[in-house]
Protein backbone atom coordinates (compact mmCIF):
# COMPACT_ATOMS: atom_id res chain seq x y z
CA UNK A 1 0.00 0.00 0.00
CA UNK A 2 1.48 3.30 -1.06
CA UNK A 3 0.22 5.45 1.81
CA UNK A 4 -0.97 8.12 -0.63
CA UNK A 5 -3.90 10.25 0.57
CA UNK A 6 -6.99 8.24 1.41
CA UNK A 7 -8.94 8.74 -1.82
CA UNK A 8 -8.45 11.27 -4.58
CA UNK A 9 -8.90 11.65 -8.32
CA UNK A 10 -6.04 10.47 -10.49
CA UNK A 11 -4.51 13.65 -11.99
CA UNK A 12 -3.87 11.75 -15.25
CA UNK A 13 -7.39 10.30 -15.36
CA UNK A 14 -9.90 12.30 -13.24
CA UNK A 15 -12.60 9.63 -13.65
CA UNK A 16 -10.39 7.19 -11.70
CA UNK A 17 -10.14 7.20 -7.90
CA UNK A 18 -6.76 6.29 -6.40
CA UNK A 19 -5.13 6.28 -2.97
CA UNK A 20 -4.63 4.34 0.25
CA UNK A 21 -8.27 3.35 0.77
CA UNK A 22 -8.78 2.37 -2.87
CA UNK A 23 -5.85 -0.02 -2.46
CA UNK A 24 -7.32 -1.42 0.77
CA UNK A 25 -10.71 -1.98 -0.90
CA UNK A 26 -9.03 -3.71 -3.86
CA UNK A 27 -7.06 -5.99 -1.52
CA UNK A 28 -10.22 -6.86 0.43
CA UNK A 29 -12.10 -7.68 -2.78
CA UNK A 30 -9.22 -9.86 -3.98
CA UNK A 31 -9.16 -11.80 -0.70
CA UNK A 32 -12.93 -12.29 -0.94
CA UNK A 33 -12.77 -13.22 -4.67
CA UNK A 34 -15.32 -10.54 -5.56
CA UNK A 35 -15.27 -7.55 -7.87
CA UNK A 36 -15.50 -4.07 -6.42
CA UNK A 37 -16.30 -0.60 -7.64
CA UNK A 38 -15.83 2.72 -5.87
CA UNK A 39 -18.90 4.92 -5.65
CA UNK A 40 -18.81 8.45 -4.28
CA UNK A 41 -21.78 9.17 -2.03
CA UNK A 42 -22.49 12.42 -0.21
CA UNK A 43 -21.66 11.98 3.49
CA UNK A 44 -25.22 12.93 4.48
CA UNK A 45 -26.54 9.99 2.39
CA UNK A 46 -24.05 7.30 3.43
CA UNK A 47 -26.11 5.62 6.13
CA UNK A 48 -29.31 5.72 4.08
CA UNK A 49 -27.48 4.23 1.07
CA UNK A 50 -25.92 1.51 3.21
CA UNK A 51 -29.18 0.54 4.91
CA UNK A 52 -31.01 0.54 1.54
CA UNK A 53 -28.35 -1.86 0.12
CA UNK A 54 -27.38 0.69 -2.52
CA UNK A 55 -23.79 0.30 -1.31
CA UNK A 56 -22.15 -2.59 0.55
CA UNK A 57 -19.60 -0.81 2.70
CA UNK A 58 -18.33 2.58 3.79
CA UNK A 59 -14.70 3.63 4.18
CA UNK A 60 -13.13 6.91 5.24
CA UNK A 61 -14.41 8.77 8.25
CA UNK A 62 -17.38 6.60 9.18
CA UNK A 63 -17.33 6.60 12.97
CA UNK A 64 -18.63 3.79 15.15
CA UNK A 65 -21.53 4.86 17.38
CA UNK A 66 -23.86 2.85 19.61
CA UNK A 67 -26.79 3.68 17.29
CA UNK A 68 -24.91 2.56 14.17
CA UNK A 69 -23.80 -0.65 15.87
CA UNK A 70 -27.47 -1.67 16.04
CA UNK A 71 -27.70 -1.98 12.23
CA UNK A 72 -24.11 -1.99 10.94
CA UNK A 73 -21.05 -4.19 11.40
CA UNK A 74 -17.68 -2.51 12.02
CA UNK A 75 -14.17 -3.81 11.48
CA UNK A 76 -11.26 -3.06 13.74
CA UNK A 77 -9.71 0.31 12.83
CA UNK A 78 -7.25 0.10 9.94
CA UNK A 79 -5.87 3.60 10.50
CA UNK A 80 -5.51 5.61 13.67
CA UNK A 81 -5.17 9.36 13.58
CA UNK A 82 -4.16 11.61 16.43
CA UNK A 83 -4.45 15.35 16.63
CA UNK A 84 -2.33 17.62 18.72
CA UNK A 85 -1.81 21.29 19.39
CA UNK A 86 1.69 22.70 19.07
CA UNK A 87 2.39 26.18 20.42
Amino acid sequence: VSGAPYVFQNPSNPSQLIGFEVEIAAAMAKLMSISQKQIEVCYANLEQSLLANQIDMVMNGWEKTSDREKTELFSDPYYRYGQQVIV
